[in-house]
């Protein structure tokens, strides 16, 4: 029996991030047919998958960054952003990496779904995951240009 699938979708729509996946490990190839799987009932089949990352791009370390500092920052941690298209409708999900802490991403979870208060995140947790979410969404429509990281 395998995991469960770590994952959120707003039940309102009109959300520009309509929720969130925190896979188990790195390899999301393989976990991804137990995502669209889990949607298929609440978008309809789902027919197409796009994403705005490549296999050589590494996933952010979204405990390393301090986003208490981000709004400052120069360089903005580019995210991780799939959508999933199904008969009924498209959800738009940020990818929260597998190694993120579990405070961080239930609150990640909780922020992009609109759950108040998610889990027992900390406040801070909560916090970063508001700054998360906000940066990922002007990623997303284009008012923050992603750096590929260095390392």
């Amino acid at each position: 029996m395998s995991a469960p699938i770590r994952f959120t979708l707003a039940t309102e729509r009109g959300a520009n991030i309509d929720g969130a996946w925190w896979p188990e490990t790195a390899r999301v190839g393989n976990e991804l047919p137990l995502l669209v799987s889990a949607l298929n009932p609440l978008l309809g089949v789902v027919r197409d998958v796009s994403v705005n990352w490549t296999r050589s791009d590494s996933f952010p370390d979204l405990d390393a960054v301090d986003y208490d500092g981000i709004r400052n920052s120069l360089v903005p941690v580019a995210q991780r952003i799939i959508s999933l298209t199904g008969l009924k409708r498209t959800a738009t999900l940020l990818v929260i990496p597998y190694r993120t802490s579990s405070a961080l991403a239930v609150a990640i979870l909780g922020e992009t779904a609109g759950i108040a208060s998610a889990g027992n995140s900390s406040a801070k947790a909560r916090v970063s995951a508001r700054r998360i979410v906000r940066e990922a969404t002007k990623q997303l429509y284009g008012t923050v240009v992603p750096v590929k990281s260095t390392s």
